[in-house]
């Protein structure tokens, strides 16, 4: 007498999220933004899905591989929201990832950081580690132990421990960009990821 052997049951879900922690391309077929309103245009901004330009997704190919990544772009270019999506997807799907996120002034680190948690709270459920707490203005905490912290770029910014990936985000207007290069080298010695970018 022979028995049937019963294989494990895939379900839709889980083999998305299956794709998307191996493609970050697909995961952002599932992402959406907050758009601001135009001033003067009735019906504009709100939610809406994230906006696959080819420039976007040629960068979407290059960010999971490249750990040293100096990117210029212009003003409503999506560059930013690509940035905080890719972010997001590897607090998602890379346990425990350790990110920070450097901007010139505090309000636009808060701002940039704000990107992520919006992406992250208009996923489908079955995408997302929930928030292992209520984010702040200042950290994003998943239930994986992934943590994404945003900090201004001060003089001692960055040197509090070693990060899975650095996001300097308009660099150029840094008044502490060598210190701040210098503090989180040890993440770049280690394998981590650091991400330049700016006007």
């Amino acid at each position: 007498m022979t028995v049937a052997s019963r294989e494990p049951q895939i379900t839709s879900a889980q083999l998305e999220r299956a794709i998307c922690a191996r493609s970050f391309r697909r995961f952002l077929s599932f992402v959406r933004i907050q758009e601001p309103p135009v001033p003067g245009v009735p019906g504009s901004g709100g939610i809406i899905p994230f906006q696959p330009w080819p420039h976007l997704m040629e960068l979407a190919e290059i960010l999971p591989a490249t750990l040293l990544l100096a990117l210029l772009k212009a003003r409503q270019d999506g560059a930013t929201w690509l940035i905080a999506a890719y972010l997001d997807w590897l607090a998602n799907y890379r346990d425990g990832t350790d990110a920070l996120l450097l901007s010139k002034t505090e309000p636009d680190a808060q701002s940039f950081l704000s990107k992520a948690v919006t992406i992250h709270r208009l996923l489908p459920s079955h995408l997302v580690v929930p928030f292992a707490k209520d984010p702040t203005t200042e950290v994003m905490v998943l239930r994986n132990g992934s943590m994404l912290t945003d900090m201004a770029s001060t003089e001692n910014a960055g040197r509090s421990r070693t990060f899975s990936v650095v996001v300097q985000d308009e660099a150029d207007f840094h008044p502490y960009l060598a210190e701040n290069f210098a503090a989180v080298k040890p993440t770049i010695d280690a394998g981590g990821q650091l991400i330049m970018v700016s006007t």
